[in-house]
């Protein structure tokens, strides 16, 4: 009897220190998840106002070299802080947004380990995955998956959704009129109140103008115009709910 309850003391201390130990690692990895969810969105953040000043913004080509190579550091900062929580948690997927987040982890990877000099790839794949243009289209990639997360977040906050919509209706015609008023996106004599105007008439899909859109506007002032108008017709909600739905198992998935 000694025995039998000696070991079953030992037993039960050897569990106890397994639950605590579960559940110290499942503290110590929702920290880590939530700092790494920190760091993808402040580091996407720095990544879209760099793209902002490599397209609306002139600058000398040792300032443009800068801002590549900083793209490849916003690339690999992203692609750790984004899969690290993904190996300390991981979680099945099923569906249409399991395979997605399969194919743009494996197109990440190939453009980490090709661009940092981990791997040497072939002619064809060296292609794909060296240079610029994939480490962006990697950026962009990750960058969509997060969007999910990004409206789970804006769910919780109890918010009516009347003032989400109006509030979305404005902020987006504000990123337009500062967007308009790029050096680059118009010929050099646009005030802000006519990019506001712009803005409005655009995202409001009325037709308005107070200048000459062929001439007041550079080809990539002409193709924000054309954003903000598809965005303010087909509706915000349908491109946040269209980008949920794709990839509405990343956050549950990674997180």
């Amino acid at each position: 009897m000694d025995n039998s309850r000696k070991n079953l003391n030992i037993r039960e201390r050897m569990f106890k220190r397994i639950f605590i130990a579960g559940d110290r690692y499942r503290s110590f990895a929702s920290s880590v998840s939530s700092l790494c969810r920190f760091v993808v969105t402040a580091t996407l953040s720095l990544f879209l106002l760099g793209v902002i000043f490599y397209l609306g913004f002139g600058s000398t080509p040792e300032n443009l070299g800068g801002l590549r190579s900083a793209f490849r550091i916003m690339f690999a900062v992203i692609f750790l802080a984004k899969y690290i929580p993904g190996l300390l948690r991981f979680k099945k997927g099923k569906g249409p947004a399991s395979l997605l987040r399969v194919i743009v982890f494996i197109f990440s990877l190939g453009v980490f380990l090709s661009n940092f000099g981990l791997i040497s790839f072939g002619k064809v794949l060296r292609v794909i995955f060296s240079g610029d243009i994939p480490v962006v289209i990697a950026i962009v990639l990750i960058g969509i998956s997060e969007v999910s997360g990004l409206l789970r977040m804006i769910s919780s906050v109890k918010i009516p959704p009347a003032l989400i919509f109006s509030a979305s209706f404005l902020l987006i015609i504000f990123i337009g009129t500062g967007l308009l008023m790029m050096p680059r996106s118009h010929s050099g004599h646009l005030s802000w109140l006519d990019s506001l105007f712009t803005s409005v008439s655009a995202v409001c899909v009325t037709g308005l103008v107070v200048v000459d859109t062929a001439t007041a506007f550079t080809t990539l002032g002409k193709i924000i115009i054309l954003c903000l108008i598809q965005i303010g017709g087909l509706g915000i909600m349908t491109f946040t709910g269209f980008f949920s739905f794709i990839f509405g198992s990343f956050y549950l998935t990674n997180f």
